[in-house]
């Protein structure tokens, strides 16, 4: 196999490594947006909503980075700096890693109790926080597992703790939302104790779930998970941020025949990322075309759908209502999903039946 792939080598392109390059390359980068997202995508219109969000969220950075005193330099090199800054300040060791681990469970318990206004369905299956052993954190992110279907096992967040002195508030709060509570346990363990045939129990599409772990970033905010300080919000916001970033750099890979240096140069200049964590990114959208997308594209469409319902609604909308039937028929299509939303609305906002 070795000898196999060495002899490729030499054929590999190395100029243009988008998939526009390959024989009907747009096109299928248009059906690829379509299979992870599952609404159709017009790739130039994607790129231009990625530059209007960087520059909207950019903006919306700047002013609450200034009201914490942070002037000096572009918004990516004060955002790195104010993730230096609100580090954890535990060491790279088993007993910080350790310490991590359980300020990870207290994000939890608190993101549990905060949730309870905003839905009323909540999963019978708990979630856990296991630390990923040392053989393993280098190759392996944190990630979430659903519970065993038959009830042995709860959901479990796989803690991937590479380096603990530079894990900061900023970001941990955010990642814990994302992969468990309101975010990847309660869409995925409701959608696997549901009623609904057993293929629908487990059928994945990524718009609608990493779309609703994303919106669930920003739904902690109203629901103060964040705490009294902003650098929690700022990490979701500097998340989202990223996204629209990737959105960019994606599109410009497959779409406008950027080359990895390109790619890495955006990346560098919007963010002010370490190298090594934007090669890791680029390279995965390189072989995974589309699938970064899902994350920016579901969020939003859950937040149109959210606006939609409210602006209808008026003083008869009910955020838990609301939440509930988003997560009601588990993961489908965006555009059914939208339709479902709209029926909802019409029939007066009773429940739908499986």
């Amino acid at each position: 196999m070795r000898a196999a792939v060495v002899g490729k080598l030499a054929a590999a392109r190395t100029e243009a490594i988008g998939v526009d390059a390959l024989p009907d390359g747009g096109a299928y980068y248009v059906a690829r947006l379509r299979q992870q997202t599952s609404v159709s995508i017009d790739p130039e219109a994607l790129r231009q909503s990625g530059l209007a969000e960087v520059d909207r969220l950019g903006a919306l950075l700047d002013a609450r980075l200034r009201t914490l005193g942070q002037t000096e330099g572009s918004v990516g090199e004060r955002l790195e700096r104010l993730r230096e800054q609100s580090r954890y300040g535990v060491e790279d060791t088993d007993a910080g890693r350790a310490r991590l681990g359980e300020t990870a469970q207290e994000l939890l318990a608190r993101a549990r109790t905060a949730s309870k206004p905003y839905f009323t369905r909540f999963p019978e299956s708990d979630v856990i926080i296991r630390l990923t052993p040392d053989f393993a954190r280098d190759s392996s992110p944190s990630s979430y597992m659903p519970p065993a279907a038959d009830g042995s096992r709860p959901g479990v967040f796989n803690f991937s703790i590479r380096d603990a002195a530079t894990v900061s508030k900023m970001d941990l709060p955010r990642l814990i939302v994302h992969e468990t509570i309101p975010g990847h346990h309660y869409q995925l363990a409701l959608q696997q104790e549901s009623a609904l045939p057993i293929l629908r129990q487990y059928l994945p599409f990524s718009g609608y779930s990493e779309g609703w772990a994303t919106y669930a970033e920003t739904l902690a905010v109203d629901m103060g998970l964040y705490g009294d300080t902003p650098v929690g919000e700022i990490g979701a916001l500097r998340s989202h941020l990223s996204l629209a970033v990737l959105q960019v750099v994606e599109t410009g890979l497959h779409h406008k025949g950027w080359s990895r240096e390109q790619a890495i140069a955006y990346v560098a200049d919007t963010l002010a990322t370490p190298r090594e964590q934007i090669e890791s990114a680029i390279d995965r959208m390189l072989v995974w075309p589309g699938q970064m997308i899902t994350y920016i594209v579901g969020s939003a469409k859950i937040e149109e759908m959210r606006a939609k319902t409210k602006n209808q609604l008026g003083d008869r909308f009910d955020i838990k209502a609301f939440h509930d039937e988003i997560l009601r028929e588990g993961a489908m299509p965006l555009d059914v999903l939208d339709r479902r939303i709209d029926a909802w609305i019409a029939r007066g906002r009773t429940p739908s039946a499986p």
